[in-house]
């Protein structure tokens, strides 16, 4: 198996036009737009693609030597990495071939489920790990909440309790909440548990981390049972995609354009069904009040709602402290709240220091429905987009205004598909700041801005539109289920200039795992043989770490000291 077949030289990554990844920018503002090799050196993606393949090879002759257990936690490992550490694939054949060999020899066949003959919708939600603050959270319990005609089940993969709001609203329909991950059970006997729970439901919805190896094996070789749906909420990243499963839901169209042609599956495969947002009403003064951030009365407050990593200054420019600077500069009145990281993380303490109590950084917060109640105006994270956060601004009325600069396979880092009007997705900074002024100095605009952006919710994932849309979701995967349609298709054999752009984007954005970490965090799942192979290994290789002979990144091939011989 090669790494880049027809790509193989520094000097044809180089070559790699910076400027599709990004909008130019006004004259008056700096060049923003680096060399491929600053945002990173281009041979790190060639490492990490290298990396990424001893890692599949070595599942492959684990599952070739029926080592299921041990080959199934490399599997993990390998999509894991590739998740954090961008490779310039986002689907590899080769480790969904090592997958399938360890579904079929470890997993016995299903078959498939009777269709009830009367009685509502079955319908199974399968959850990686259900955190208390989270888009992905909140996107399976609301889908539940909406869709009132169905039962719905949840069951979580890696945790050994659901979170009590997931099974609430599973239970409020009749359905039932489990978790896999009882004491002393492996990946093998959850995916077979859950190829088992699939046996009695109508239907399959999967909201996953990107290395979830249970489902990737339960809804694998050997699976005929309900129809699975994928929900693509990691659009942007490499992930496993069970081979049996139906479809490819995707949130957006440029994530629906990953999916087909950075992916490889067939577009009647896929599917486009917006996230579900509720309606969010509040009163702004009361909201205020309640918050005390401590603003002056007459400031005109915009938010952000992500997490810490989205606000973190990268390779990437303009970034979001920059942009944030330059529009407390230029706006005596404006205020600005960051709801998610916390004061201590980058760049705040930074911005603190420069614009005092013009900040206030709320930490984690289970609701951010207070903040947004209370704000003037909504700006989206740069160079990294916050969804679920921007679409429950417009759904409260917020002006939304995000920096539409990202280009080809880049635009999946950011969120113009859910922003209507030019006029609030500007493509350069100049303009950009600009529209920040009028909103800030315009009380009108701001109204007519925010009813703007709630109308566009209302078309878009409003209860009734959404529920249309998920009904004849429901009946695509039954139509395709008849078919036997099952995902399949060609994995790339190899990334085009588009998709290391985007490698290179994702490194500077993403927090970078080290090879170190996600070995070790898998030490326990493997086997006798390969705990022996590992254990002087990991030694060795943090002793270099530590020495400073190896930085803990994965910027050098040190890390290769991991993996074992084959």
């Amino acid at each position: 198996m090669s790494v880049f077949p027809n790509i193989r030289r520094r000097a044809e990554l180089t070559h790699v036009d910076q400027h599709s990844a990004s909008a130019p920018h006004d004259e008056d503002v700096e060049e923003h737009h680096q060399p491929l090799e600053a945002i990173p050196h281009p041979d790190q993606i060639l490492d990490n693609a290298r990396k990424f393949g001893r890692i599949v090879r070595i599942a492959i002759d684990r599952a070739r030597a029926a080592r299921y257990l041990t080959a199934a936690e490399w599997c993990r490992v390998a999509s894991a990495y590739a998740m954090t550490n961008p490779t310039g694939f986002l689907r590899s054949g080769d480790l969904e071939s090592a997958i399938g060999i360890v579904a079929d020899g470890a997993l016995a066949p299903s078959r498939r489920p009777a269709k009830a003959a009367a009685g509502p919708r079955r319908v199974m939600h399968v959850i990686t790990e259900a955190a208390p603050i989270g888009g992905l959270t909140r996107l399976a319990e609301r889908w539940m909440q909406r869709d009132r005609i169905s039962i719905s089940a949840v069951v979580v993969t890696r945790q050994d309790e659901v979170l009590e709001r997931l099974a609430e609203a599973a239970c409020a329909s009749g359905g039932s909440a489990t978790a896999l991950a009882v004491a002393g059970s492996n990946v093998l006997e959850r995916a077979a548990r859950l190829r088992q729970l699939a046996a009695d439901v109508d239907f399959v919805i999967c909201h996953l981390h990107s290395d979830d190896i249970v489902t990737a094996l339960a809804f694998g070789h050997g699976y005929s049972g309900a129809p699975v749906a994928i929900y693509n909420h990691a659009d942007h990243l490499f992930w496993l995609a069970p081979s049996n499963a139906t479809t490819i839901v995707d949130a957006r169209n440029v994530g629906r354009r990953l999916t087909i042609h950075a992916r490889g599956y067939s577009p009647e495969l896929t599917y486009l069904l917006p996230l579900p947002v509720p309606a969010m009403r509040g009163g702004a003064d009361e909201a205020r009040l309640s918050i005390g951030w401590g603003f002056p009365a007459d400031s005109i407050v915009a938010v952000s709602v992500a997490r810490a990593i989205k606000f973190r200054d990268t390779t990437l420019e303009p970034s979001f402290s920059r942009l944030l600077g330059m529009a407390l500069e230029a706006n005596p009145r404006l205020a600005f709240c960051a709801v998610g990281p916390e004061a201590t993380d980058p760049p705040w303490p930074d911005l603190i220091e420069r614009y005092g109590q013009r900040i206030y950084v709320t930490g984690p917060v289970p609701d951010p429905l207070p903040y947004l109640t209370a704000a003037d105006i909504y700006l989206d994270p740069f160079p990294f987009s916050s969804t679920t956060s921007l679409l429950e601004a417009a759904a409260a009325s917020l002006p939304t205004l995000t920096l539409d600069a990202h280009r080809d396979y880049c635009r999946a880092f950011g969120l113009a598909d859910f922003v209507e009007s030019i006029d609030d997705r500007p493509t350069t900074v100049h303009a950009y700041l600009q529209r920040l002024q009028d909103l800030v100095n315009t009380p009108s605009l701001r109204r007519l801005t925010g009813e703007r952006a709630r109308a566009g919710y209302l078309g878009l994932t409003a209860p009734e539109p959404w529920l249309e849309s998920l009904g004849e979701l429901y009946r695509h995967l039954d139509r395709a289920s008849a078919r036997r349609n099952l995902l399949g298709g060609s994995a790339p054999a190899e990334p085009d200039k588009r998709l290391l752009v985007h490698a290179a984007a994702l490194t500077a954005i993403e927090q970078n795992i080290p090879l170190l970490w996600t070995v070790m965090a898998g030490v326990p799942c493997f086997d006798a043989r390969d705990r022996r192979q590992l254990a002087p290994r990991i030694i060795v290789t943090r002793a270099l770490q530590k020495l400073r002979l190896s930085p803990p990144s994965n910027a050098t091939p040190r890390d290769s000291l991991l993996l074992p011989r084959r």
